[in-house]
C-alpha cells in the first residue's frame, strides 16, 4: 500500500481536474493578477521582482505568488492551459506532501491515504486548484506541508539547523499568502498529537485536568515557537497594513465585534455543513446584511456539541482534538472576525483548515473499523464509494470552471440574492457584446442592493457605447447619488451629456472630473473639445 497509494492519488487526482487544462481565465481577480497585470505580463525580471517586494498588490502584500506568475508568462505566455498546469501540480504535490507527513509522524499508511485523498478530492477544494487567482492558496500550503514535514524532523532531532529550515519554509509561504500566521499553534497541537512531546496528561479529560508536570512540558515547546509566532506577527501586520491602505478591510464601526463573532460563528458552521454536503457551491457567497437568530443559535449549539464531545474523547482519541483545533485556529484569520471586502464566504479559505477535519475522518475511520473488526475488503470498498462520491462532484464543479460565463451561471444557480455575480457576469456578457443580455443583470444587481454602485456605473457605460445617452444618463445619476467624488463617473456623465446636446452641462462635470484628479487626461481632452464646440456656437466657457 506504501507504493501504491502515492499512484492512486496521483491518477484520480488528475482524472478529477484533467479538465482545467483546457478551461479559461476567469473574468475575476484573473485580470488584476495576470492577464491585464502589466509587471506579471513582462515576466520574470528583476525590475518585476522588484515592484512585487516592494508594494502592496489589489491590498494584498504576496510577492512569492506575483514571481510565480511570471515565470508562468515566462513558460505559458498567456494560454491559460499552462497558469491552469501550474495550480495542479501544485495541489498534486500537496497532496503527495501530505500523505508523506502523515505517514512519517503517524506510522498509520491507510488513514494517511484516506486524509490526502479527501485533501486531494472534496469538492470545496475545488475552487483554490482551479481559480489561476488562487495560486496563492496551493503556493502557501506547498510552503505549509514542507514545514510541517521538517519540524517532524525537527521533533525526532532537535537542532537550530533543522529549526532554520521551518523557519525558512513558513517565510516562504507568508510570502505567498499570510494564511500561515497560524502555523506555530498547528505545530504545538501536533507536539501533542502525533509527536508525543507534551505527555499524555497533558489534554483534561473527563473529571481531568491540567497536571503541573504537563505545565512544564508545555512551557518550553511554548518558548521555542516565539521566533515563529514573531514572523506571524509580522505578517498579520504588514497584511493589516496592505488592506488598511485600500479601504478594503471594514472599520470597527461600520462591522462592530458582536456582528464580526456572528459572522465568524456562522463562517464555521456553514464550512462544516459543506465539508458533508458540498452541495451549491459558488465563486463568490455575498454579505448577508442579517443572520436569523434562529441560524445563529443552532450553529452556536452545533459547534458547541461538537467541541464537547470531542474534549470528553481526547485522551482516548487525541487525533479528535488536534484536528478539530486546526480546523478552528487555522480557519480563524478568513472566518470573518477580521472582515474584508463583501464576501461572507469562500470555497478557497478552506484549503488548509479542512485537513484538521480530514485527518479526524480518517483516524477516526480507522478506529471504528478496528473496534468493529471489519474486513479489509469492506472497509476499502466503503472508502472507495465515499471518495468515489467526492470525486464526481468535484469533477462536476471542475467542469463548471470553464470559462466566466459558466462558473457566473453556475453561482447564479447555486445562491440567492447574488448581487456581486450578478455584476460581473453582467461584465462578461458586455464583453460578448451581448448587450441586452449584459444589461438584465446590471439591472438584477442593482435591483437586489441599492446601495452598490458598480452595476450602475457599468450600465451608465453600456449605454454610453450603444449610443442611448438617456439611458446612460440615468444609471450615472443614480451613482453619483451614492457617491459624486469619483472622477471617471464625472467625466462619463459629460460625455452622454455631449450625446444628448447638453454641451454646457457636459463642460461642468468635465471640469469637475478635473478638479477631482487634475491629471485626468482624458477629462482634459473631453474640456478642451466641448470648449471649442460652445465657442462656435457663441457661448463663452467659464
Amino acid at each position: 500500500m506504501g507504493r501504491l497509494a502515492p499512484a492512486l492519488l496521483i491518477a484520480f487526482t488528475l482524472a478529477v481536474f484533467h479538465p482545467l487544462l483546457e478551461a479559461d481565465f476567469i473574468a475575476l481577480d484573473d485580470p488584476l493578477y495576470v492577464t491585464r497585470n502589466e509587471t506579471v505580463r513582462a515576466g520574470l525580471t528583476v525590475d518585476g521582482l522588484g515592484r512585487a517586494f516592494s508594494r502592496f498588490h489589489e491590498c494584498n502584500w504576496q510577492p512569492l505568488t506575483l514571481a510565480s506568475h511570471m515565470l508562468d508568462v515566462n513558460l505559458f505566455g498567456l494560454n491559460p492551459g499552462g497558469h491552469h498546469a501550474t495550480n495542479l501540480i501544485l495541489h498534486l504535490a500537496n497532496t503527495l506532501l501530505l500523505y508523506l507527513f502523515l505517514t512519517r509522524a503517524t506510522g498509520g499508511v491507510w488513514p494517511s491515504a484516506l486524509a490526502a485523498a479527501l485533501f486531494a478530492w472534496h469538492p470545496l477544494h475545488v475552487e483554490a486548484v482551479a481559480w489561476v487567482s488562487s495560486r496563492k492558496d496551493v503556493l502557501s500550503t506547498f510552503f505549509w506541508l514542507l514545514a510541517l514535514l521538517a519540524y517532524h524532523g525537527y521533533q525526532i532531532r532537535p537542532g537550530y539547523r533543522v529549526y532554520l529550515l521551518v523557519m525558512l519554509f513558513m517565510i516562504l509561504g507568508l510570502l505567498a499568502k499570510p494564511m500561515l500566521v497560524s502555523l506555530p499553534l498547528v505545530l504545538l497541537l501536533l507536539d501533542y498529537w502525533p509527536g508525543g512531546r507534551l505527555g499524555a496528561d497533558y489534554l483534561p479529560g473527563p473529571g481531568g485536568g491540567i497536571s503541573g508536570r504537563s505545565r512544564r512540558r508545555w512551557l518550553p515547546l511554548l518558548a521555542e515557537k516565539v521566533p515563529l509566532l514573531a514572523l506571524s506577527c509580522a505578517a498579520g501586520l504588514i497584511a493589516f497594513l496592505a488592506q488598511k491602505e485600500c479601504g478594503a478591510m471594514a472599520p470597527l464601526v461600520e462591522w462592530d465585534l458582536i456582528s464580526r463573532a456572528v459572522t465568524a460563528l456562522n463562517a464555521y458552521a456553514l464550512y462544516l455543513e459543506r465539508t458533508f454536503c458540498p452541495l451549491d457551491l459558488a465563486i463568490l457567497y455575498p454579505l448577508a446584511e442579517s443572520i436569523p437568530p434562529s441560524r445563529i443559535l443552532l450553529s452556536a449549539l452545533w459547534l458547541a456539541g461538537v467541541s464537547g464531545l470531542i474534549l470528553w474523547a481526547a485522551r482516548r482519541a487525541p487525533y479528535l482534538m488536534v484536528g478539530w483545533l486546526w480546523y478552528v485556529i487555522t480557519l480563524a484569520p478568513v472566518s470573518g472576525l477580521v472582515q474584508v471586502g463583501s464576501q461572507a464566504l469562500a470555497d478557497r479559505y478552506t484549503y488548509i483548515p479542512l485537513t484538521g477535519l480530514f485527518i479526524m475522518a480518517a483516524w477516526a475511520g480507522a478506529a471504528v473499523v478496528g473496534r468493529l473488526k471489519l474486513k479489509t475488503a469492506v472497509s476499502g470498498a466503503l472508502a472507495a464509494a465515499l471518495l468515489a462520491l467526492l470525486g464526481l462532484v468535484s469533477l462536476a464543479q471542475v467542469q463548471q470552471w470553464k470559462n466566466s460565463e459558466t462558473i457566473f451561471r453556475q453561482a447564479l444557480a447555486a445562491t440567492s440574492g447574488n448581487y456581486l455575480v450578478h455584476n460581473f457576469l453582467g461584465l462578461e456578457l458586455m464583453r460578448l457584446r451581448r448587450w441586452a443580455e449584459a444589461a438584465f443583470h446590471f439591472h438584477e444587481a442593482a435591483r437586489i442592493n441599492k446601495t452598490y454602485r458598480e452595476p450602475r456605473l457599468n450600465a451608465g457605460f453600456l449605454f454610453l457605447s450603444r449610443g442611448r445617452y438617456a439611458e446612460s444618463l440615468n444609471f450615472y445619476r443614480e451613482a453619483m447619488d451614492l457617491k459624486a467624488d469619483d472622477p471617471r463617473l464625472h467625466n462619463n456623465m459629460g460625455a452622454a451629456l455631449v450625446g444628448l446636446g447638453r454641451y454646457r452641462e457636459a463642460a461642468d462635470h468635465f471640469q469637475e472630473a478635473l478638479r477631482l484628479n487634475p491629471d485626468f487626461a482624458e477629462a482634459r481632452r473631453n474640456l478642451g473639445i466641448i470648449e471649442d464646440l460652445l465657442k462656435k456656437d457663441g457661448v463663452q466657457p467659464d
